[in-house]
């Protein structure tokens, strides 16, 4: 199968280009400041938290951040711990560590949104 193009009529196609400009548009606007003498003054970041509230969010977060991802990612040597301490339940230990990582993903899927 062979496609041709054929050439547009030569009324669309115009060859003028026309561009405007403002008047002068090297010349500085109304709202821009002309001095250039002094610094601009910039705005300050605003302080940063401090005190007991900062440090016990820091500690909340630390701690359900290594609940929620630390046990998941840890299931391999909680798995061979929890083998010996329960012996001759092996299935039942890999199904709750099964569990345990598609739930967090799946319920992060869901309560995310």
């Amino acid at each position: 199968m062979v496609i041709q193009l054929a050439p547009l009529p030569a009324a669309h196609m115009s060859t003028e280009t026309t561009t405007t400009f403002p008047a002068d548009i090297s010349s500085p606007s109304t709202h821009e400041a002309t001095d250039t003498s002094r610094p601009r003054e910039l705005p300050s970041l605003p302080a940063a938290d401090t005190g007991r509230a900062a440090w016990s969010f820091l500690v909340a977060a630390t701690t359900i951040e290594g609940i929620v991802w630390g046990l998941p990612y840890s299931v391999g040597i909680l798995h061979a711990y929890a083998v010996r301490m329960f012996p001759g339940q092996e299935s039942t230990v890999t199904l709750a560590a099964t569990l345990q990582n598609g739930l967090l993903l799946v319920g992060a899927g869901l309560l995310g949104p």
